[in-house]
């Protein structure tokens, strides 16, 4: 699906058309979708170059790519940029998930739980998907019980 939308992306500029922040987006979705990380920080980059103001949405998509590359750190320093205002942004739960989802996913347990922390001091509290992770990580690797009673507290908020 992604060379697709890349290449679709790409032809846009021979059609008289400039691709925007919408096209960058899908294509950066696309991209998320297969864990193309690499080529969702490029094409972010890309998009910053043409002078396109990003979305959130897009800045999520590439967050996501990140998620699924296994990308923690850089997951982490993007949400750090968010939470500063990058681009007049501010982060929402989605940017919050997928920096969790790629902390857990690295198996960065100490900055999995410190976000999860941070996350219930903004007010954003984890998904569905995110807290049922987060619950199979706890019993998989017996951590220890506060991280346990905290993961079962929010998860009851989410998914009752």
């Amino acid at each position: 699906r992604w060379p697709a939308a890349l290449a679709l992306l790409r032809s846009l500029p021979g059609r008289s058309v400039e691709p925007g922040v919408i096209a960058f987006s899908a294509t950066i979705s696309a991209l998320e979708g297969e864990g193309r990380w690499a080529e969702a920080l490029w094409l972010f980059q890309e998009a910053l170059e043409r002078r396109l103001a990003p979305s959130i949405i897009m800045y999520n998509a590439t967050m996501s790519a990140l998620e699924k590359g296994v990308q923690w750190q850089r997951a982490l320093d993007w949400l750090g940029s968010l939470r500063r205002g990058a681009h007049g942004l501010s982060p929402t739960d989605v940017s919050f998930n997928a920096a969790l989802l790629a902390c857990l996913s690295a198996g960065a347990w100490g900055q999995a739980f410190r976000l999860l922390a941070d996350m219930r001091g903004s007010s954003f509290e984890p998904d569905r998907g995110t807290s049922s992770r987060l619950i199979g990580v706890c019993e998989q690797h017996s951590l220890l019980q506060r991280e346990v009673a905290l993961v079962r507290s929010i998860a009851v908020r989410a998914l009752g």
